[in-house]
């Protein structure tokens, strides 16, 4: 299952366009909002900074999610 996320950039840091490039085809760990146990586990496959610098949208293939089993898609 491919999901896009909106990932807000670090405290007052403004995102490089190529923020995201050495780290595309890499495994990931997905975690969701407020919870600091990895949620779910992917590929990142694309990333989009936004012209401002302030967020970037992620594209990852999910290949597992915790608590639901390890079998990859």
């Amino acid at each position: 299952m491919r999901v896009n996320i909106r990932q807000p950039a670090p405290g007052d840091t403004v995102l490089h366009p190529d923020a995201y490039a050495d780290q595309i085809g890499q495994d990931v760990q997905i975690l969701a909002s407020l919870h600091v146990v990895p949620t779910a586990k992917g590929k990142l496959l694309g990333a989009k900074v936004a012209d401002d610098g302030r967020s970037a949208w992620l594209t990852i293939e999910v290949t597992s999610l915790a608590g639901f089993g390890t079998e990859e898609s």
